[in-house]
Order: structure tokens, then C-alpha cells, then sequence
């Protein structure tokens, strides 16, 4: 009886077992408006599936799509497409049997297009919104403070507030094929929310 009572705590102490799977959707979006800076907009939506390698220790991958909106006056506005993939890694710490801490970093390779759009008047011969060029990049971000509650025990509710972010992006042309890359690091308000479904391994029989 003392051995079994012992495993059952030694088990409430895990989030999550090793060998269990996780199936996870996330969506944000941001506002800056700074004084000599373009003000933007962002917003992004991911979908993540892991595997528990060992407990509360989650390796998975995931897939993005980013949007991002930037006024470069006060009629027009640049609008970037971008998309990726990567892998991520993130470990759970208890805080409650519903509540959980659960640090995350996550690598993306991205690739994505740049438009112009430009509003039309009846003296504009142009298109309103026309490609200025092809994207691709990678980045690598540190979501430092996020928490997941568990309303029932497959269900996890996500809520992150920032994250770190360093990456690369390259710039070609249409139609010159000129390169231009960049490299950035940013660190700021990102507020994001999702949800989490888990799957258990199935039980040995013996």
C-alpha cells in the first residue's frame, strides 16, 4: 500500500507523462505606435504537435502564418506574408494540479511575400496593391513567460505575454533578383492564447 501510494504522488507531480502526445492551436496579435517610427500592426496564428520524450519535457513541431501591417505614411501601407516551420521545445513546471509554467523556444524557417498597398484614387492608373518582393528567413524565439491551465486533464489553455526573437530575413527584388538581408532582435509585448489537447500513450496491460 505504502509503495503505491508513494508512485501515485511521485506521478501528480508530472504535467505530463513520457509517451504522451500534444496537439495545440495558438493566435496573437500586437499594436505599436511609437513617435518617428511607423506604427504596426501584427498578428500570427500556429498549430504545434509534441511528443514527451520524457516527463514534462515536450519536443514537437509546429507551422506559422504571420501577418504584419506597416504605415510608411499616412497613405500607404507595407503588408508581409510569411510562413514557416521549425522545432520547438518547451518543459512544464507544476505550480497547482491545474496550473503549470511552461517555458518555450521555438526555431522557424520562414519564407513569405512583401506588398505595397496604395490607396486608389480616380487619378491613379496603378494597382492599389502591387509585390515588391519574395521573403525567406529563419528566427529562433525565447517565450519566456507562459502558463497553461488545465481545465480538464487532456485540455490545456495557453497565455503567453512576450517573447525574445532573433532573425534573419532576406529581401529579393521583382524583378531584379537583388539580395538584401537583415538580421534583428526584438524583445517586447506579444500577447498570445491557445489551446492544448493531449493524448496519453496507451497502457501496458501488464
Amino acid at each position: 500500500m505504502t509503495i503505491v501510494m508513494t508512485a501515485m504522488s511521485v506521478t501528480a507531480l508530472f504535467a505530463q507523462q513520457s509517451g504522451d502526445k500534444s496537439l495545440g492551436f495558438t493566435g496573437g496579435c500586437s499594436f505599436s505606435d511609437i513617435a518617428d517610427v511607423p506604427n504596426t500592426f501584427t498578428a500570427g496564428i500556429e498549430g504545434q504537435c509534441g511528443f514527451f520524450f520524457v516527463n514534462n519535457l515536450k519536443i514537437g513541431i509546429d507551422a506559422i502564418y504571420d501577418f504584419e501591417r506597416q504605415n510608411v505614411d499616412n497613405d500607404a501601407n507595407y503588408l508581409t506574408h510569411l510562413f514557416g516551420f521549425g522545432p520547438t521545445v518547451s518543459y512544464y513546471v507544476r505550480i497547482t494540479d491545474k496550473l503549470y509554467y511552461t517555458p518555450e523556444i521555438i526555431g522557424d524557417f520562414t519564407w513569405g511575400t512583401l506588398y505595397l498597398k496604395q490607396p486608389q484614387t480616380k487619378y491613379s492608373y496603378g494597382r492599389a496593391l502591387s509585390k515588391e518582393g519574395n521573403l525567406k528567413g529563419k528566427s529562433i524565439s525565447l517565450v519566456p513567460f507562459q502558463i497553461e491551465f488545465h481545465p480538464t486533464e487532456r485540455v490545456g489553455i495557453t497565455a503567453s505575454i512576450c517573447a525574445a526573437t532573433a532573425s534573419y530575413l532576406e529581401y529579393t527584388d521583382d524583378p531584379d533578383e537583388v539580395h538584401h538581408g537583415g538580421y534583428k532582435i526584438n524583445f517586447g509585448l506579444n500577447p498570445t492564447v491557445g489551446i492544448v489537447f493531449y493524448l496519453s500513450r496507451e497502457k501496458s496491460s501488464m
